[in-house]
């Protein structure tokens, strides 16, 4: 049950918290056309010279590529370098999708999680 409050917490209440930890985990960012289609905007080249550059193909998919340490190939000392044309993908996160393990390195999440705690001890001492 408390599962179920927390993840209505997370559709509700999330708030980003920009520690970048999703970013750096390793994984897939898969793309749809919609997203090829605003970062190539956004980096002002074609659709084409965006795949070459960025991408690789996962599993039939479209995803982009990746650091040599798995963190998002985007992901600069100032955070994320596209966040204005960011994949849907990242921006469904935690709201509309998560892993498991999101519970332990999202910042976001982990004060969610917390402050539900509190809330929980404080209502179970009554």
């Amino acid at each position: 049950m408390r599962r179920k409050i927390i993840i209505r917490k997370i559709q509700e209440d999330f708030n980003c918290l920009r520690c970048q930890r999703c970013c750096r985990t390793p994984g897939f960012v898969f793309l749809t056309g919609k997203d090829m289609s605003r970062l190539s905007t956004f980096f002002r080249i074609t659709r084409e010279e965006f795949t070459e550059r960025y991408c690789r193909k996962q599993d039939g998919q479209w995803a982009l590529n990746v650091q040599p340490n798995e963190a998002c190939i985007f992901l600069d000392t100032g955070g994320c370098s596209v966040h204005e044309a960011k994949p849907q993908q990242c921006r469904d996160f935690p709201m509309k999708w998560r892993d498991e393990e999101c519970f332990e390195y999202c910042a976001g999440i982990r004060r969610i999680v917390i402050d539900q705690q509190k809330t929980c001890s404080v209502s179970d001492k009554r």
